[in-house]
């Protein structure tokens, strides 16, 4: 029992020393195995790094290499080429980055003419009021002979707040302003004639109507325009054989208004009007027009200009208010000094060489002065109008006239 008992105890000893064994031989394996798997992941990174780190060198050699090649390439380019690359990435650039405010005008390629900033502005005003108020108004006429009294003129209650506040609150960003019609009679007191506001009875002859629509102009920011005619039928000046003095006359005239810091929305205009009618039997005097046109840029810098000439803003052709469809604001100055046709002037020309706004006017009514038998037009009408001119592209110029004693009644 004793031997069988050792032999026993022999045989499990040996057995657990057996498995001991074994146990530390598979354990010695894998400790070799990772070990050995760790070296070789430790390679294998050491092998990547150094060819990431070999990759970047001759990218960068290659990098430095273009850079090398273009900047010889530029200097050894011509000097336009290198304006027109500029000029093509700068205008890249700025095509990318759309202008933020109407103020902020992203560079446009020469496509032909282009507006101004005081066209583009009138582009954007879309509609102008254009006030007609003086001798015509006391007298019922539409076209004065200069030789009405000037006493009669008396807007007993004037109140250009009035007109001014309820214009912006229709909408409108301009009030263009008759200063003087054909009949000569000036709403403003001129050192150069007697036919002015200063013979009316109105303030006992110290009335200045220009003066006060300007201050209200200023006061509620209203863009201003003035319209000074041409035609005077009541100067004695208005003559081909004193056509030079009349020119300097008209020139004067000019210079009272546009540089006196009193007038326009703190002393701005932004449009002079030039009509160019003249009366069957009046003489044919010649105007001076670049000299007249120097002065008032002279005086207001960018500014618009009506007149039959070739300027930067024209008739429209019609007295409806309605421009062409299609219409261009481009014309060919040539056709323009040569009495055009009123459909050239509706619809303007896709190949004209001169930027011009095409502006509509119309009355609200049917004449151009306030007279108690006319109706306004009706709502129907006036929208139909807005969207054949402003609808179109054009700037649309209203005539508001329904003032006697003083205040604007806009059509009901």
């Amino acid at each position: 029992m004793g031997k069988r008992l050792f032999d026993k105890r022999n045989r499990f000893g040996i057995r657990k020393l057996s498995v001991g064994v074994c146990s530390v031989v598979v354990a010695t394996c894998f400790l070799g195995v990772t070990t050995s798997y760790a070296e070789e992941q430790a390679e294998r990174s050491e092998t990547r790094e150094e060819r990431v780190d070999t990759s970047d060198v001759e990218h960068q050699r290659e990098e430095e290499k273009i850079v090398k090649d273009h900047q010889e390439e530029s200097e050894h380019s011509s000097p336009a080429t290198s304006e027109k690359e500029s000029r093509a990435v700068s205008q890249g650039t700025e095509a990318a980055q759309p202008a933020t405010s109407l103020d902020e005008e992203p560079e446009i390629a020469d496509y032909g003419p282009l507006p101004s900033k005081a066209q583009m502005q009138y582009h954007r005003e879309e509609l102008a009021a254009f006030i007609h108020f003086g001798m015509n108004t006391y007298y019922d006429r539409e076209w004065g002979d200069g030789q009405e009294d000037p006493y009669y003129f008396y807007p007993e209650h004037l109140d250009t707040d009035q007109w001014i506040k309820t214009l912006k609150d229709a909408g409108f960003k301009r009030t263009i302003m008759v200063v003087k019609h054909h009949d000569g009679f000036l709403l403003y007191p001129s050192k150069y004639t007697d036919h002015t506001i200063a013979k009316s009875g109105w303030k006992e002859g110290k009335g200045d109507v220009l003066a006060e629509v300007s201050a209200s102009a200023s006061k509620y920011d209203m863009d201003m325009g003035v319209y000074l005619s041409p035609w005077d039928a009541h100067s004695p000046l208005y003559h081909v054989d004193t056509e030079d003095q009349y020119n300097e006359y008209y020139l004067n005239q000019l210079k009272e208004i546009l540089e006196d810091p009193k007038y326009g929305n703190k002393g701005k205009f932004v449009e002079v009007w030039m009509d160019g009618a003249r009366g069957d039997g009046a003489q044919k005097v010649t105007y001076t027009f670049d000299k007249w046109f120097d002065a008032i840029r002279k005086a207001q810098g960018d500014i618009a200009i009506f007149s039959a000439e070739p300027t930067n803003v024209r008739w429209i052709g019609n007295e409806k208010g309605i421009a062409g469809d299609p219409v261009w604001h481009k014309v060919n100055p040539d056709k323009i000094r040569n009495n055009p046709s009123n459909s050239y002037l509706n619809h303007g020309d896709p190949e004209g060489k001169q930027y011009s706004v095409g502006e509509a006017d119309v009355s609200i009514r049917s004449g151009w002065f306030y007279h108690d038998n006319q109706e306004p037009k009706s709502l129907r009408e006036l929208m139909d109008i807005y969207f054949k001119s402003v609808g179109r592209g054009t700037p649309l110029c209203s005539i508001f006239h329904r003032i006697k004693m003083g205040n604007l009644r806009m059509p009901m």
